[in-house]
């Protein structure tokens, strides 16, 4: 029970942040550059203050450097992506992106998926396509390929991390790296002053769903078998759509509803595969 219930925590804190992202960028309650800004630095003083009693374990060093760019790369884009697509939306493109970037490093890494697998990533593929498709209901293009950019370093992100000896040392020793390039980013960049909403949506997601979620989920993981831990990561587009559904008023359409039935049930083969991806089973493949 105490296992499923860090898992439940874990994976509303990924959706949590697709849905506190747009609902800060939304209705422009912040700018991208300052929810980014926010975002990190708030991560990196929790893990900070966590940290306070082991501080040689959280100070960054060289071989911390892949991670830090990588976590960064996630959050520009992942933030940026935001400000021109709803939560399900992005959810959806993140979601297959991150599988297939790493179902690319596994086959580099010579390991690569079963036939099963291959066949879901291709139909989670397809999904994808027909959701980005020309059309009325076609995300922003730009949007999309920021998102689909934060897919890729997430997936990177992932890599970096698998099999760390001290989860919440490297996750803290990330955010504390990307701080300040964060910091530069949000007073280069920021135009407007962001509302105090905004500002307490930023530090929601980066203290909370961000920084903790993910150190969560990296103390759980250990503890699920391999098909739990696949299966889990389903969820994340799933919940994501409902709370853009019912908290943020976003209009499902009939094209984004057959999309996510393709890409989930892709998804769901890759993960369900006797020959899974080996990438996927030490780290979250998911925000």
């Amino acid at each position: 029970m105490q296992t499923f219930g860090l898992t439940a925590l874990v994976i509303f804190a990924f959706a949590g942040n697709s849905l506190l992202t747009r609902l800060a960028l939304a209705p422009a309650e912040i700018s991208a550059a300052h929810f980014v800004g926010i975002r990190l630095i708030s991560g990196a003083v929790m893990l900070a203050l966590l940290g306070v009693r082991r501080p040689r374990e959280i100070v960054p060093r060289g071989a911390d450097i892949p991670g830090i760019a990588s976590l960064l790369v996630y959050a520009l884009a992942f933030t940026f992506a935001y400000t021109g697509l709803g939560a399900a939306t992005g959810a959806l493109i993140l979601f297959p992106t991150v599988q297939l970037t790493l179902a690319l490093t596994a086959t580099l890494q010579g390991t690569p998926p079963s036939g099963r697998a291959r066949t879901g990533l291709l139909i989670a593929l397809v999904g994808l396509v027909l959701m980005l498709a020309p059309g009325a209901t076609a995300p922003p293009p730009a949007a999309a390929l920021s998102m689909a950019l934060a897919g890729i370093a997430w997936g990177v992100y992932t890599f970096q991390g698998r099999g760390a000896a001290n989860p919440f040392a490297r996750t803290a020793r990330n955010f504390i790296g990307a701080a300040p390039f964060a910091l530069f980013v949000m007073l280069a960049f920021a135009s407007s002053t962001p509302s105090m909403r905004g500002v307490v949506l930023a530090i929601a997601s980066g203290a909370i769903t961000s920084a903790l979620g993910y150190v969560g989920w990296y103390a759980v993981l250990p503890r699920l078998n391999v098909a739990t831990a696949g299966a889990t990561q389903l969820l994340v587009p799933v919940i994501t759509a409902a709370g853009g559904l019912f908290w943020l008023r976003e209009t499902p359409s009939f094209a984004l509803a057959a999309a996510a039935i393709l890409i989930l049930s892709g998804v769901w083969l890759t993960i369900g595969s006797p020959k899974r991806l080996s990438l996927p089973l030490n780290r979250p493949s998911a925000p």
